[in-house]
């Protein structure tokens, strides 16, 4: 009877580690087709296309008002009468406040933004010292400005007179027609990048106040009936500007078993020397090396591991995770 349950337990072990074996085969195999799959997921397939493509340049500033001016009190004294306080609308040479037995009147015609006098307050004379800060700002606001940066690549193709297109994060689905109003000659250099200073002016500016942050557009240049890729489709090298296609001469394996970091690592695809024309941040133009039709390959590494896995259950859990 023993020897019969001794004989039976190693059976039940055996059963149990050739099942284990099992599942451990099944769940490598498993691992490897989804890292597999992951690893594919990677590789974007573009085409090429024939279509309009609009060269831009897009930098952020912040809304300044046309015009402002400190007023300053032109006599120290006591605060004894203000008749006007911050949003009020004020005329030239209108009477904001009387100190010291003196008006203060505004410099401009415009809105006040700002005062640093109440009735009662002690204010000193512009004139007795440097440190005195204004009583009031004024601003002319029958216009908005700001100023954006613009690579030297760019600058020589933007006029005085040329339309931007404004946008707010916090006035959303919401586009303002600006106008280029200054161009500066002078660029800043920072770390071999030359800038130059660009001045947006906006007439009608509907909600947007000073000290919002805005993003210009402008438009450079337009052509139509262009072969367009994505720009992450290109990459550069020195003065080699090139894509990767499919190299259908190659008749061997292409799994992979990890996302790559480039494709000059993976069998199966080859670089194709391009020459470029005019581009955005989402597309650039094929002069020569592609045509119609044509895939461009490039790796994208937007998706984590356990996102794949969460779009191939249908946006829901993978039932376990895997680290980011």
């Amino acid at each position: 009877m023993k020897k019969k349950s001794k004989a039976k337990k190693w059976i039940i072990i055996g059963i149990v580690i050739i099942v284990l074996i099992v599942l451990y085969i099944i769940i490598r195999a498993n691992s490897q087709k989804i890292m597999s799959d992951y690893a594919e997921s990677a590789i974007l397939e573009s085409t090429a296309t024939i279509g309009k493509i609009d060269e831009t340049e897009t930098d952020s500033g912040v809304i300044a008002a046309n015009k402002q001016n400190d007023v300053f009190a032109p006599m120290g004294g006591t605060v004894t009468k203000q008749y006007l306080n911050i949003g009020d609308s004020v005329n030239k040479d209108q009477t904001i406040f009387d100190i010291g037995g003196y008006p203060v009147k505004s410099p401009i015609k415009g809105q006040i933004i700002w005062t640093n006098a109440n009735v009662n307050d002690y204010i000193g004379a512009a004139a007795s010292s440097g440190s005195v800060s204004p009583v009031a700002v004024v601003a002319d606001m029958s216009s908005v400005k700001f100023t954006i940066s613009v690579d030297e690549l760019y600058i020589n193709k933007v006029k005085v007179g040329m339309s931007a297109d404004v946008t707010a994060d916090a006035i959303p689905n919401t586009t303002f027609a600006g106008t280029v109003t200054k161009v500066n000659n002078a660029g800043v250099s920072t770390n071999g990048v030359t800038t130059y200073d660009v001045e947006i002016t906006i007439s009608d500016y509907g909600a947007l106040k000073i000290g919002m942050n805005v993003n210009a557009t402008l438009t450079l240049d337009s052509k139509e009936d262009s072969l367009i890729i994505p720009m992450s489709a290109i990459n550069k090298s020195g003065a080699e500007t090139y894509v990767y296609v499919k190299d259908q001469s190659y008749t061997g394996n292409t799994k992979l078993l990890a996302v790559p970091t480039s494709l000059s690592d993976i069998a199966g695809y080859k670089k194709q020397d391009v020459t470029v024309g005019l581009n955005n941040k989402d597309n650039i133009e094929i002069l020569s090396g592609l045509k119609e039709g044509d895939k461009v390959y490039s790796i994208s590494s937007s998706q984590t591991l356990t996102q794949f896995m969460q779009s191939r259950a249908g946006g829901g859990s993978s039932g376990f995770s895997i680290g980011q």
